[in-house]
Order: structure tokens, then sequence, then C-alpha cells
């Protein structure tokens, strides 16, 4: 089971940071499925990963949202949000940024994800999102401008 948390819960002690870029165009978030191969394979997220040494929290949103999709963002990233994650093994600190396009780009998949989904609302009640994912998605609608 995971904690999410908006502020730094006491004996909170992070042992990784993550960065995501949420893609929102005509009310449709880009998804990722990740592959079963990986941990919480089978689940949805926005694409994302650990920051590599020396790099910002906006540079590993930028670098992964290419990696996995090979979308490049040309355009300074918004700044979102940051959750405390909590799971019995790990904590983690999840940045989330968002990146503004007028069009739907063209994604093309690395091997880490199955499939991609530009996913609505409603869509989003029936797949099964990463954990964690339903409180990101949460705090990116009360947090976007």
């Amino acid at each position: 089971m995971i904690e999410v948390h908006a502020t730094k819960p006491e004996g909170f002690v992070a042992s990784v940071e993550v960065a995501g870029c949420f893609i929102e165009i005509d009310n449709k978030i880009l998804f990722l499925e990740r592959t079963r191969k990986k941990v919480s394979g089978g689940t949805w997220g926005v694409p994302g990963g650990k920051l590599e040494h020396n790099e910002t929290p906006e540079q590993a949103a930028k670098r992964e949202l290419f990696e996995e999709t090979g979308i490049t963002a040309h355009s300074p990233l918004q700044y979102i949000y940051s959750l405390y994650m909590r799971l019995p093994h790990v904590d983690y600190i999840f940045h989330m940024f968002a990146a503004h396009f007028d069009q739907m780009p063209d994604v093309q998949l690395c091997d880490e994800n199955d499939s991609y989904k530009w996913a609505t609302a409603k869509d989003l009640e029936e797949m099964p999102l990463i954990p964690g994912g339903k409180e990101a998605i949460e705090y990116y609608h009360a947090k976007k401008l």
C-alpha cells in the first residue's frame, strides 16, 4: 500500500527522486502502460522516471519524456507540485511537471512501455494506475494553471 503526502511526513527519508510529465490536450492526458517485465508492470502512468546524478527534476522530466515517447519539450515545463510517496520498502519524492503542446504529438514508445493512451477522466476510472497515480492526478488537476 502506498502513502501519498503533500508535505514531508515525519521520518521520511527519500532514497530516490522521480519526475513525471503530464501532457494534456483536449481534456486527454498521455498515459503509458508499463511493460509487465518492470516493477508495477501492467499499470498506467505519465511519462517519468528517476533523476540521474546532478540532474534537476525538470531536466529529468524532459529526458524521461523523450526517452519513453520520443517527444521533445522545447519550452520550459510548468512545475505542478512535488508529492512525498511512501511504500513499505522505499520513500521517494515525485516531482510533477506539465508540457504544453498545440496538438497531440506523435508517440514512439520505448521498450519500457507496452502501449499508450490519450486518456479522459472517464478512461482513468477503469485503468489500473501505478501506485500513487490516482493521487498524483488529483494534485495535477488541483494545481495546474
